[in-house]
């Protein structure tokens, strides 16, 4: 069971996660007001928007609460039914011709 100072000491290290946390929204906030082309950037990050609704279901005191937040799908491109048949084609080349060196 964890001593009332790890206790203590999560507790204050979680209060100061929110409060950094609050001041970084406002940042992006005041940012996006100064420069409202960055809310809909195309750099493949989150808009400040997205940010704020993730942020808004993740500190949500009740977990009903909570919105359901669509996360961006991190992960590599799938190949189409053309880029599979064409790389089936060179390795089928390639392997044909180590076989006949």
């Amino acid at each position: 069971m964890p001593t009332t100072e790890t206790t203590l000491l999560r507790q204050l290290a979680k209060r100061g996660a929110e409060l950094r946390l609050d001041s970084l929204l406002a940042e992006v906030s005041a940012l996006t007001k100064m420069f409202p082309d960055l809310k809909h950037g195309s750099n493949g990050r989150l808009s400040a928007s997205a940010t704020a609704s993730t942020t808004e279901a993740t500190t949500a005191s009740n977990p009903a609460e909570a919105t359901p937040v669509r996360k961006r799908q991190v992960g590599r491109r799938r190949w189409t039914a053309a880029q599979r048949k064409a790389q089936a084609a060179k390795m089928k080349a390639y392997w044909a011709k180590r076989k006949r060196a």
